[in-house]
């Protein structure tokens, strides 16, 4: 609809213009010329003032030309024939005319190789001013060759020069043609029917005898239509669509970096550790998919953020927002560091990061950009190794004091039962026998106690351990499982916890006839609890019962559940009634618990 509008639009135009020349031909060419004098002004006062925003200088090379080429064509209007303004000279209007037309041919034909030029407006300005001075000067001279004789027309160089101009379009044409993915479609049709019909013009103005008979007439009406034509594809794609013009090379460079933006976010999606970016503020500018799923949160909840406070633990915030602009200010001791992070959930990761300031060009600081791996289960492995050595070497003292002593006593009862062979046999030797089989049980303890920190801690779900225990114990009735699917982070040997737990009932609770097993959240961790209905723990005993060598067999069940959960960080304790059954309560911390 809006391209019929043109096209009825220009219709009037060509009609209106046509009919001025019945009243006078003077009336119809000044007509003719100050619509494409006021188009040339238009397209410079667009190109002019949208500069700054385009990539290339193309437009602004384009708008300098056609002010240049509307200022002869205006001196052209007041030189023609019976104006009466300049010297009534034909010839001088004919040559100033074929000045503008090649001036505007070589421009069409340049035009296309400022495409990949910049920021030289002042330059082009000045090479079209002394172009134009040049040739205005040697007409004004009488140094420019005659176009036009009265009495016998155009001369052969005018024809020459029209036929020289139609090839310099021609080939302005194949020019724009070849870079057509430089132009809008849109915008490129109609530069090429422009440049179509000015050709044609040009033509018709090699056939005219007079300067106001009808081939002069054609070609006038022909350059309105040409520059009717370059207003739509310059002037209303400018004003209407400016992306599809001036800013076609900013939209295009846009697009190319949101493409090669995409291609980098692929690859760092794809990175097995944490892509992070901070500006000077600390706010988030950039993460990678590692980074969201650590965190918990979609990129709209994470970027922009002040990451240290809000996704920093606080106890670390001082420490690590200190040690940043430390190194914004060119400190050193921030390439590496290890701090914890929040995620959506609550849990704290340990993340290990690598750190890089970002400067500009001038070496300012800019920002800041890490990657960090998660060293959690590493950390707790470590840790767990630790106090596991700490408590195999106190075992070892532990055990060695013991046998040293049963050792002694088995000895000395030995001995004895020499003696005393024929009197008390009996009591000696059984005394012996006693001895020994606590030595035994104590290096049975002691090749346990050897197995716990061996391997290195992993994530494990209760229930299935607490059932395959119960089955192995004969206790499968009586053992009740009320735990979701989770999963804590404990030592390998944290089914032995739970084998125990139900043999201690078995053995100790005076015939119990049920144990269960359940979790709760509380206090930010998670409480597994052991109850049964037997005759519970006194309350003098809650505490010694998880000491080594306590109660019957030397009680290491108790004490070998303490010391295999405390590897991780996890504790246990006696909280039932005597009288109404055994409570053991196992309390698992923060971050060492979660849910399938």
């Amino acid at each position: 609809m809006e391209r019929e509008g043109f096209y009825l639009a220009l219709l009037i135009i060509i009609a209106g213009a046509a009919a001025t020349r019945l009243y006078s031909y003077l009336l119809f060419h000044v007509f003719a010329e100050v619509f494409s004098i006021i188009i040339a002004g238009s397209i410079f006062t667009l190109a002019w003032n949208t500069r700054r925003f385009q990539k290339s200088d193309f437009l602004i090379f384009i708008g300098i030309a056609f002010l240049f080429i509307g200022f002869i064509d205006l001196v052209h209007t007041l030189a023609y024939h019976g104006m009466n303004i300049l010297p009534d000279d034909p010839n001088i209007p004919t040559q100033l005319w074929i000045a503008a037309r090649s001036l505007q041919a070589a421009a069409l034909l340049a035009a296309p190789l400022m495409l990949r030029r910049q920021r030289r407006e002042w330059a082009t300005f000045a090479g079209f001013a002394g172009v134009t001075a040049v040739l205005l000067l040697s007409i004004a001279a009488g140094i420019f060759p005659a176009c036009y004789i009265a009495g016998e027309g155009l001369t052969p160089f005018k024809i020459a020069m029209e036929y020289l101009i139609c090839f310099a379009l021609v080939l302005a044409g194949v020019h724009f043609w070849k870079n057509r993915d430089a132009f809008d479609p849109t915008v490129l049709s109609f530069l090429l029917a422009a440049i179509a019909v000015t050709i044609i013009s040009e033509l018709s103005f090699t056939l005219y005898v007079g300067v106001f008979d009808g081939f002069n007439m054609l070609g006038h009406l022909l350059k309105i239509v040409a520059f009717a034509l370059i207003y739509v594809a310059i002037i209303e794609t400018g004003l209407q669509r400016p992306y599809d013009l001036i800013f076609r090379d900013l939209a295009r460079t846009e697009a190319l970096v949101r493409k090669e933006r995409d291609t980098a976010q692929n690859y760092l999606d794809i990175a097995g550790v944490i892509i992070l970016a901070l500006d000077p503020e600390g706010r988030v500018t950039l993460i990678n998919r590692k980074g969201e799923e650590l965190l918990g949160l979609p990129p709209s909840e994470i970027l922009g953020k002040e990451w240290f406070y809000t996704f920093v633990p606080k106890a670390d915030q001082k420490e690590v927002l200190s040690a940043y602009h430390e190194a914004l200010n060119g400190g050193t001791g921030f390439e590496t560091h290890e701090n914890g992070v929040i995620s959506a959930d609550g849990t704290v990761r340990d993340i290990r990061w690598v750190n890089v300031i970002l400067k500009d060009e001038e070496g300012a600081p800019i920002g800041l950009l890490s990657s960090g791996s998660d060293v959690t289960e590493e950390n707790l492995s470590k840790e767990a190794l630790r106090l596991a050595n700490q408590k195999i070497a106190l075992l070892g003292s532990i055990t060695r004091h013991d046998i040293l002593n049963h050792l002694t006593a088995l000895s000395g009862y030995l001995g004895l039962g020499q003696i005393a062979c024929r009197e008390q046999p009996g009591g000696f030797l059984e005394r012996a026998g006693s001895m020994a089989r606590a030595i035994e049980t104590d290096i049975r303890f002691s090749a346990e106690y050897q197995r716990m920190g061996s391997s290195p801690p992993a994530w494990q779900d209760p229930a299935p351990l607490i059932r395959s225990c119960a089955a192995d114990l004969g206790a499968g009735e009586i053992v009740q499982v009320e735990i979701a699917p989770l999963r804590i982070y404990a030592d390998p040997m944290l089914r032995k916890v739970f084998c125990n737990l139900i043999a201690n009932a078995l053995d100790h609770g005076g015939g119990v006839s049920r144990i269960l097993f359940a979790a709760e959240e509380k206090d930010g961790g998670l409480v597994i609890v052991c109850e049964d209905d037997g005759i519970g723990i006194p309350p003098g005993e809650k505490e010694i019962i998880f000491s080594s060598g306590y109660g019957k067999n030397h009680g290491y069940g108790l004490f070998l559940i303490r010391e295999i959960l405390a590897i991780t960080g996890i504790q246990i304790r006696e909280t039932g009634e005597a009288g109404t059954g055994a409570r053991f309560e196992i309390f698992v911390p923060e971050g060492k618990h979660k849910k399938e």
